[in-house]
């Protein structure tokens, strides 16, 4: 296969009955006799063979099969001249590439999409894909399979009249050709190049370079095309004879196209010539050729309309699934926006009612007055004739700790508090003293409540009483700190007898 195609072929027609064979045996028969058709450029007239292995290889684990799967049922599909299909199969081949396959065909396949574009006649899609496919052998280093990408880049600017920007891309395909003294690509080049500098009328290089084609040709038994350019160019030279000559030749071929364009030639040149009867016998085999070739042209030209209108269709089903996916994907961000924003205005309402009761129980304590829906409700079962420090305390304590667990600093407490992080955070003094900051924010009317019936606990000791109003584990207070365990026993102890039991029991319901 890699060697020799020419002998793999053969090999794989000894196997007699393929149908025999397992269903991934198949896969793979398919996909080798595939391959081996694409190498020697043979001609596919049906995909049913490559269809096996895209039908079991699509969607499975083997996306490098999968890959070779799409791009040959895609190379069936083109030389079918069914492009739209054709071009499907590309594009799918393209999306399950896995990387270690892009060296080996991510460049052919732009090739053949390039080639299915030109086909009909998109010619700024087919630009687009040669040059993807040389940006990808520039990256590979990979200069032989250059060639096509020039060449192609080449072709497309001169069937758009486009001769300077063609010449460039043909010289830069022949430069390659003669560093690796290429003949085939030499020969392919020189002959595009002599229609070139035809059109320009600069007819001395035209004939250098259709001259020497035929000479490096690898067939010599099928160089009509040749003939009929190289007369073409002689009879602009005016070299009559030497034109005839090889008109001559060229209406030999078997090919209808190089056959009828050498008699309206011979016509022309006769005609010029003042010879009337050779004239009318080149125009009468002209007639009857130019029957059947209107024949073709027009069937040809029906089907690259009906190729243009289902790469028209492609393209308007492809925008239409964008379109689709960016609609989805923007009412996807706009419902995750209102979430957020919805759960974002919950929990401010949130601590605006519980600010709200915190307010109004303080209100209610201190100037005797109503409180509102909320407290009322939450103390009508306290006679207001019993209230005192401990249950206004008490109160707040709880109103406080709802507020703190709407907080940022409770969330980067509780990932603190657990287990599975507990040994993996470790807390720097600029962050230890913003957890402390916002802790004494959120419990200021609290300990400034407490301060007033304790009025030698420090800064310090506050701090420690809220952490021990919030019930947090020991581990979390000596890393909020930053202090021994022997010094929080201390300071624990301190705390107690400055309290006394009965305000310290308000701050604790069990031992940390």
């Amino acid at each position: 296969m890699q060697i020799s195609p020419d002998s793999a072929l053969p090999m794989l027609k000894s196997i007699n009955y393929p149908g025999k064979l397992s269903r991934k045996e198949r896969a793979d028969y398919a996909i080798l006799y595939s391959r081996v058709q694409d190498e020697l450029q043979i001609r596919k007239t049906s995909d049913s063979l490559i269809r096996e292995a895209v039908n079991y290889y699509a969607g499975g684990r083997n996306k490098e099969r999968e890959m070779q799967a799409y791009y040959y049922w895609g190379c069936a599909n083109k030389d079918m001249r069914k492009m739209r299909a054709a071009v499907n199969a590309f594009l799918k081949a393209v999306k399950v590439m896995p990387d270690k396959c892009g060296g080996l065909y991510l460049g052919a396949i732009y090739v053949k999409l390039a080639a299915c574009y030109e086909d009909q006649d998109m010619y700024a899609d087919a630009l687009d894909m040669y040059r993807k496919a040389c940006k990808v052998y520039r990256e590979q280093h990979n200069e032989m399979e250059l060639c096509y990408g020039y060449r192609g880049m080449a072709v497309i600017h001169h069937l758009q009249n486009q001769l300077d920007s063609s010449l460039l891309y043909y010289q830069k395909a022949l430069s390659i050709a003669e560093k690796y003294d290429d003949k085939r690509w030499r020969y392919v080049v020189l002959s595009d190049l002599a229609h070139i500098y035809e059109k320009k009328k600069d007819f001395q290089k035209a004939y250098l370079c259709v001259s020497l084609s035929i000479a490096i040709a690898p067939s010599k038994d099928r160089l009509w095309a040749g003939y009929f350019l190289k007369g073409r160019i002689l009879k602009h030279m005016n070299q009559v004879d030497s034109a005839r000559y090889y008109f001559n030749i060229a209406k030999t071929s078997p090919y209808i196209y190089s056959h009828a364009g050498s008699c309206y030639e011979l016509y022309d040149l006769e005609r010029k010539q003042g010879n009337f009867s050779a004239a009318m016998a080149a125009v009468d085999s002209f007639l009857i050729l130019s029957d059947s070739i209107q024949e073709t042209t027009n069937a040809l030209e029906i089907e690259k309309m009906v190729g243009r209108y289902e790469a028209k269709l492609m393209q308007q089903q492809l925008f239409l699934n964008n379109r689709i996916k960016l609609l989805s994907l923007g009412g996807l961000c706009v419902l995750i926006i209102l979430v957020f924003l919805l759960k974002d205005r919950l929990s401010k309402n949130k601590i605006i009612k519980l600010q709200k009761q915190l307010n109004g129980l303080k209100a209610g304590i201190l100037q005797n007055t109503s409180f509102d829906e909320d407290t009322n409700a939450a103390l009508d079962s306290i006679k207001p004739e019993n209230e005192d420090f401990e249950t206004y305390f008490k109160m707040k304590l709880d109103l406080c700790l709802k507020l703190y667990k709407e907080s940022d600093v409770y969330r980067k407490i509780h990932v603190i508090e657990n287990d599975e992080l507990r040994h993996k955070i470790h807390l720097n003094a600029a962050e230890r003293q913003n957890i402390c900051e916002s802790l004494y924010e959120n419990f200021c009317d609290l300990m400034a409540d407490l301060k007033s019936q304790c009025t030698n606990l420090t800064k310090q000791d506050i701090l420690y009483c809220i952490f021990l109003m919030m019930n947090c584990p020991k581990y979390v207070i000596l890393l909020c700190t930053g202090i021994s365990e022997g010094a929080f026993k201390t300071r624990k102890s301190r705390i107690k007898e400055k309290l006394g039991d009965k305000l310290f029991k308000l701050l604790i319901n069990k031992e940390c």
